[in-house]
């Protein structure tokens, strides 16, 4: 009762600095939490991918790089039910922006279905891959078939074997060789393993999945920059032609000038000596009047010396 209310109570900015240190201890445990979080899984991580761990015991990523014996090529291994649409997804957004977004690669393409190297296992996976993919369905398709590094397979066993199964399984799909197939069939052998998948608009929209030409322009639009240029070009040259004529005039005027001037000196030259020849013949008239007056001079003294002649 003899406390002061002012101590019994706690001041306000008293408070609002409990709660602050409060909230700071309270987020300096969370991102502890977080970093312990995150060096566990680094840690169980690194640890999986020991040389002495198997590769069923690794956890599942959603890309996982996979090795591969063969030369020039790279595998992806992935959590999602089909890759198709992200590789869609991503050929997309180049043809729209024609910007190459890879480097070294060239050519992505899908595999759906992994077997190995043998007629048997080949005819049974294929069998699946149609039943799953293509069965009940009205397509174009064009087969694509690749063989490196395997000696014991050939280009056409596998083409029987392929025509054999759809026309069983999925006799609705029809063959094509042209760009106007819907779906192309990329059947893939390297050294051992034999890959297939499915590729829409393989050879029309998609350029055979080659990112680099689907990175380059268009050839209806280098046409067009082409006839741009080519317009801008005789533009230029029609501005020459009537800079030239602009010249040919001046040059033509000046000619003009040149020879009105040569005219008027003609004319002087013509003017001078007409003068020159009035005054010689004004001097030649003198000098004849002079000699007739010496000669009258000369005819009076022999007069006068000789009066009693005549």
């Amino acid at each position: 009762a003899a406390t002061k209310p002012e101590d019994a109570t706690t001041k306000p900015e008293e408070a609002t600095t409990g709660s602050e240190t409060a909230t700071a201890d309270a987020s300096d445990e969370d991102e502890l939490d977080l970093e312990a979080a995150l060096k566990k899984e680094v840690s169980s991580l690194q640890a999986a991918d020991k040389p002495g761990s198997g590769a069923h015991n690794r956890p599942a990523r959603r890309f996982q790089v996979v090795r591969c014996t063969t030369s020039n090529n790279l595998f992806f291994r992935s959590t999602l039910s089909d890759p198709l649409p992200t590789l869609i997804m991503a050929m997309d957004d180049i043809l729209s922006t024609k910007q190459q977004q890879t480097k070294y690669l060239v050519r992505l393409l899908p595999v759906h279905t992994i077997c190995r190297a043998y007629h048997d296992n080949i005819e049974k996976a294929f069998g699946t891959f149609v039943t799953e993919r293509l069965k009940g369905k009205q397509k174009t398709f064009y087969l694509n078939i690749r063989i490196t590094s395997n000696n014991s397979m050939k280009k056409d066993e596998l083409l029987g074997i392929a025509l054999k199964v759809l026309q069983e399984l999925a006799p609705e799909c029809k063959p094509v060789l042209t760009k106007d197939a819907d779906i192309a069939i990329n059947i893939t052998v390297l050294v051992q393993n034999c890959y297939i998948g499915e590729a829409p608009l393989f050879l029309s929209k998609y350029k055979r999945y080659n990112l680099m030409e689907l990175a380059s322009p268009d050839p209806e639009t280098v046409v067009v920059n082409k006839e741009e240029k080519n317009s801008d070009t005789s533009a230029s040259s029609a501005s020459g032609i009537v800079q030239h004529s602009n010249t040919s005039d001046l040059l033509k005027n000046k000619d003009e000038l040149v020879s009105a001037s040569v005219d008027q000196n003609d004319s002087n030259v013509q003017c001078t000596e007409s003068s020159v020849s009035e005054k010689d013949c004004s001097e030649t008239t003198q000098q004849n009047v002079e000699a007739v007056q010496d000669e009258v001079h000369d005819t009076n003294d022999s007069t006068d010396v000789n009066p009693g002649s005549s």
